[in-house]
């Protein structure tokens, strides 16, 4: 997709673990000679190897005093795929200090009517107000078309069928506002992840085989 594959872009990932023989039957990037090394290490260069050779990524099994606030200030983008509750918290925490936080304090320094010396407003295409704290609403097209176009990948590839009513933005956002999370319960081992899955693949047809979504 040519996401950090320019000289200026860069992806960072981490994760403070080690491959174990337990993950070879469900982490695909992993091999057996790959036991005992970091999980980041290995999947950074099999990414970098197999999908995009053009891929500029890093990978730091370790977190806190290379990730320090310089780190953070200089992202563009977080994607947090975390399988615990102290660890998403803990990024939640550090998101809403480097990101939230300085778009609140920029919106203080420059309030929407902000003007540069000449009476010039400072909040004028391609600069936009920011709206402080973006809070997702089933009514806005916008939020509601990601919703929507993340779903037909997921039915797509699992070959469900989509009612015509799903493409009604009024029925889908009634739908949306009708879910509610699953209170989580602490951490999640893979073994509980692994049964779970175990139970649906039971209830499929039999030869079932996902579908392949090709990006044009």
């Amino acid at each position: 997709m040519g996401v950090c594959c320019s000289s200026e872009g860069k992806l960072t990932i981490t994760y403070d673990d080690i491959i174990e023989n337990s993950d070879l039957s469900h982490q695909f990037l992993f091999h057996y000679w790959n036991v005992g090394q970091a999980k980041s290490t290995v999947a950074s260069a099999s990414a970098a190897e197999c999908i995009n050779p053009r891929l500029h990524i890093e990978a730091n099994p370790e977190t806190e005093d290379v990730f320090n606030d310089a780190f953070w200030d200089s992202l563009d983008v977080v994607i947090s795929a975390l399988g615990n509750v102290k660890a998403r918290n803990y990024i939640n925490s550090r998101f809403e200090d480097y990101f939230v936080n300085c778009v609140k304090q920029l919106t203080l320094r420059f309030p929407k009517d902000s003007s540069f010396t000449g009476h010039l407003p400072f909040w004028q295409p391609p600069k936009h107000f920011p709206k402080v704290p973006l809070q997702f609403s089933s009514r806005d097209p916008a939020h509601l078309s990601f919703i929507m176009s993340a779903s037909v990948l997921i039915v797509e590839t699992f070959q469900i069928p989509i009612p015509d009513s799903f493409m009604n933005p009024s029925v889908l956002g009634d739908a949306v506002d009708n879910c509610r999370m699953a209170d989580s319960k602490g951490y999640v081992s893979v073994n509980d992840i692994m049964k779970k899955l175990e139970k649906f693949t039971e209830k499929l047809p039999p030869g079932f085989r996902m579908k392949l979504i090709e990006f044009g």
